[in-house]
């Protein structure tokens, strides 16, 4: 199970600020067809592919 709180420490490994990973946490986002990670994540299939996108931008992967 992915709970908001594993999110947010990932983002915090992700981004450099909290205001950097506040802003792409709100922001529409193409590869969740246009939802934001926050309103994606709500579900359990949501945060896992919110999960999936920000192990790809800590690890260098193409999102």
């Amino acid at each position: 199970m992915v709970t908001r709180t594993a999110l947010m420490a990932l983002m915090r490994d992700v981004f450099e600020s909290p205001k950097e990973a506040e802003k792409w946490w709100r922001a529409p986002h193409p590869m969740l067809n246009g939802r934001s990670p926050a309103a994606t994540a709500r579900s359990q299939r949501g945060a896992e592919q919110v999960r999936d996108i920000l192990i790809s931008l800590r690890f260098g992967g193409v999102v």
